[in-house]
């Protein structure tokens, strides 16, 4: 598969990890690449992030993936507030 490089406006400078056990999102493809040629990222751990505007963003892409680390992740971002 053509691999190609990231835009400039996927590197996201304000994601911080969740603490604790190892969790990881769900397997998907958007935001981070195009939904039907792009490679599905696996890896991704569990996080929050400091905007506003992308917290809200990174909820919504959680919801739609029925995230099973959502409530923790809810919880620890309103404790970072």
């Amino acid at each position: 598969m053509l691999s190609l490089p990231k835009p400039i406006f996927l590197y996201i400078k304000d994601k911080t990890n969740i603490e604790g056990v190892e969790k990881y999102c769900p397997s998907h493809r958007l935001p981070h690449t195009l939904p039907v040629i792009g490679e599905s990222i696996v890896d991704e751990s569990c996080h929050i992030h400091k905007s506003k505007l992308r917290m809200a963003h990174h909820t919504t892409f959680c919801k739609i993936l029925k995230c099973p680390n959502y409530q923790q992740m809810r919880e620890t971002y309103e404790q970072t507030k």
